[in-house]
């Protein structure tokens, strides 16, 4: 199984190894695991680059970044 490093800075930027099924899409992950996703709300990255298109599919090591692309109160 995959294992991805996901940084999510709703949940204090901290990074999380994570192991996911062959074939898992970021468009899967975020429907597992980020309910309330839009994304106007996020800038998603793999490995630093912007993601452009959601069913990519994740690999072995890849790095996973969620972050509010604007922060409340700001």
């Amino acid at each position: 199984m995959p294992v991805i490093n996901v940084c999510d800075v709703d949940h204090g930027g901290t990074t999380r190894r994570v192991n996911l099924p062959v074939g898992t899409t970021i468009q899967c992950y975020i429907d597992r695991k980020k309910p309330n996703f839009t994304a106007d709300n996020y800038n998603v990255r793999v490995n630093e680059s912007k993601v452009t298109n959601f069913h990519q599919e994740l690999g072995e090591g890849d790095r996973l970044t969620f972050a509010r692309s604007k922060l409340a109160g700001a």
